[in-house]
């Protein structure tokens, strides 16, 4: 159903879907390309005000009648997170993810004792701007223990799995093309 009942303070967001979100059919444009082209990254942000100036925008398109890749949809499901756990996305990420699934050399930006500065050779700018969209770092042999524990159930429960999985037909990606959640 609609998020707006959990995160009330954007009702901009009616009309929008958890799976919209995910499939990049929310219409929701992308907040990344701006930010990168304007410098506007060098600055600090948050969630809030990423979401606030993604919603004085139009739409690109209705909900769920179109796909556009939106790193704006990825922010809004980590204040998603945030509102139904009550853990800040980090927090989160690092209990119910990177714990269970064993992946001790992975990060968020900004965790104490961690750099995240190494694997770029420019300056990405401020990590704010990645939140839930490109601040998580890991290494090739996390990323294997997180496959490992999604597949046997360690991460979702076989039903909520079978969601991820299921895939539906997108005509406007291509013709036959169906679309999932990432899977």
């Amino acid at each position: 159903g609609d998020v707006v009942p959990y995160l009330p303070a954007y009702p901009g967001l009616r009309g929008i879907t958890v799976r919209q979100l995910l499939t990049h059919t929310s219409g929701l444009s992308n907040y990344a390309d701006d930010a990168i082209a304007t410098g506007a990254v060098a600055r600090k942000t948050t969630p809030a005000q990423i979401i606030a100036s993604m919603l004085a925008r139009p739409r690109d398109f209705p909900p769920g009648t179109d796909w556009n890749y939106s790193n704006t949809g990825y922010v809004v499901l980590g204040q998603l997170v945030e509102s139904v756990s009550g853990e800040p996305l980090a927090q989160y990420e690092q209990r119910h993810i990177f714990d269970v699934a064993e992946m001790h050399d992975t990060f968020v930006a900004g965790t104490p004792g961690r750099d995240a500065a190494g694997p770029f050779d420019g300056d990405p700018g401020d990590w704010s701007w990645y939140y839930a969209c490109g601040d998580a770092f890991s290494t090739a042999g996390d990323l294997a223990r997180f496959d490992i524990a999604l597949m046997r159930g360690k991460l979702l429960g076989p039903r909520t799995f079978a969601l991820m999985r299921r895939t539906v037909p997108f005509a406007t990606l291509a013709p036959g093309v169906r679309d999932g959640l990432g899977v």
